[in-house]
């Protein structure tokens, strides 16, 4: 019989920091760092000059990019790329 209770207010968290990412969370991650680390090619930084950029770099390269800034996730991605396209030469 329903009454005339409030029910309890229950917290969510903003995130969870445990969970597995969804999947349209890492396409968005690898698009982004496919943006950026082809805007950092062209202007030929090598992986080693990107491992030492600071925040303000990162904002500039977003920008320049079309992109919103990257996270620490999507920044080693794009390190990784750089890396690879280096090796692979």
């Amino acid at each position: 019989m329903p009454t005339n209770e409030r029910a309890k207010s229950v917290k969510v968290p903003e995130k969870v920091s445990s969970a597995p990412p969804r999947s349209w969370e890492l396409l968005s991650r690898g698009r982004k760092a496919l943006k950026l680390a082809n805007l950092l090619v062209w202007a030929k930084f090598t992986a080693a000059e990107v491992e030492q950029a600071t925040e303000a770099d990162w904002l500039l390269a977003a920008k320049a990019a079309g992109c919103h800034p990257p996270s620490k996730a999507t920044v080693a991605l794009v390190i990784q790329m750089l890396k690879d396209r280096e090796t692979t030469k």
